[in-house]
């Protein structure tokens, strides 16, 4: 028994957590490419799709700590784009640090591009990569823990 296979039968499994490496990223100029807001434009220039996508900033631009430019989006067909939490509206201010609009955001998308009918798959490969970006930029880490004080 080979104890560190992912899978014990691959030729029957399903992937059900979205774990397999061969599904490739989007590319510059493809729907749902992950990058910085010009590297997303630049693609959608390039590619023709700039009248159908836009790029989508997760985290909000508003909250991001990095120019309108480097922060990290995900290119949306614009119907979807207007779906989404954030779209022509102020900041939640309920959500509080950028860990927390992070995952708000990837929750909001992943329930957008399913209810369209995207491969679960692709979705939750390319959200993945939306979040690696974005910890990659910094400010993602988790709150220290504060010690529980309690009556004895």
């Amino acid at each position: 028994m080979n104890t560190y296979a992912y899978v014990s039968d691959s030729n029957s499994f399903t992937d059900v957590f979205g774990l397999s490496p061969d599904i490739p990223l989007a590319r510059a100029g493809e729907d749902l490419f992950v990058g910085t807001y010009n590297q997303v434009r630049a693609g959608n220039i390039k590619s023709g799709l700039n009248s159908t996508h836009t790029p989508h900033h997760v985290v909000q631009n508003a909250l991001s700590q990095t120019t309108h430019g480097k922060g990290i989006t995900i290119n949306l067909n614009k119907d979807l784009h207007e779906l989404t939490r954030t779209y022509r509206v102020p900041v939640d201010k309920s959500i509080v640090g950028l860990r927390n609009n992070l995952a708000a955001d990837i929750k909001d998308l992943k329930r957008i591009l399913l209810d369209a009918g995207y491969d679960p798959k692709v979705v939750n490969r390319q959200l993945q990569e939306l979040i690696r970006q974005n910890k990659a930029l910094g400010g993602f880490d988790k709150p220290p823990r504060t010690p529980k004080t309690g009556c004895h």
